[in-house]
């Protein structure tokens, strides 16, 4: 679902099938199950071998096999091997965004899950401020459920277009917290809801810079099929953008 965030009223729905929220670390615990993977290794470089491909790490080891499927991230080492490091590079976009992780009690996510259930975005019209709400975690899930104040967690972010210096993110936690609730309050302001769960944030609250960058695909030598890109590696795209432009016809 898409909000204006001046007036909370839905812009776009999309309709949804059944969703379920994964737990990124537990799912990475199961699918990790009965494999040898070895953390600390990173890649040097690669050549092909007769029958396959030789891959050398930085500690100075080599593992040789048949195929070299790279699926090591929006910053892979390999692509960056593959099409030289100038054009491997991430495009970073001029784009500000914080966020943040909220502790919220059952009536005050429950007012958030009355717009939708798990998740919902929306941009602001006068400003241009783009937002995205998550719940990710009940009381049940987290742990608080028996304690005596069980509480829902739940994603936080806001992001804009970076037009001069003084659209940089700041560089203090402080700083970052006030920008968030500046544009809470900034032109005709967030919906009431909206406005009160940004300005009762903690001011102990840590507030993560997220850099937001992209990498346009291009044909790469895959060396008859023994190497490739896989997922991020090979398509990596910037989530939650603020629009270019805005109008106030977005009412």
């Amino acid at each position: 679902m898409f909000l204006n965030l001046e007036t909370g009223e839905p812009r776009f729905i999309i309709p949804s099938n059944r969703r379920r929220r994964v737990n990124r670390g537990k799912l990475r615990e199961c699918l990790a199950q009965g494999i040898d993977i070895q953390w600390t290794k990173s890649v040097s470089a690669f050549q092909p071998t007769q029958d396959g491909i030789l891959v050398s790490f930085t500690d100075g080891t080599q593992v040789e096999g048949s195929v070299l499927a790279a699926a090591d991230g929006s910053g892979s080492k390999v692509r960056q091997l593959l099409v030289g490091g100038e054009l491997g590079r991430l495009n970073q976009l001029p784009v500000g965004k914080l966020g943040v992780t909220l502790r919220l009690s059952e009536d005050r996510v429950n007012q958030l899950r009355a717009i939708d259930h798990m998740l919902f975005q929306g941009c602001h019209p006068d400003t241009g401020c783009y937002m995205f709400y998550s719940t990710f975690s009940t009381p049940e899930r987290n742990g608080s459920a028996e304690t005596e104040c069980p509480y829902y967690e739940s994603q936080f972010d806001i992001s804009w277009i970076v037009r001069g210096p003084e659209d940089e993110v700041p560089s203090t936690n402080a700083e970052r917290l006030a920008k968030i609730k500046q544009f809470a309050t900034a032109g005709t302001g967030f919906h009431q809801i909206l406005r009160d769960i940004a300005l009762s944030i903690p001011q102990d609250t840590q507030v993560f810079k997220i850099a937001l960058a992209d990498w346009p695909p291009i044909p790469w030598q895959g060396f008859d099929g023994r190497v490739t890109l896989l997922g991020d590696a090979a398509h990596p795209m910037a989530m939650c953008k603020s629009p270019r432009t805005t109008n106030r016809t977005t009412k």
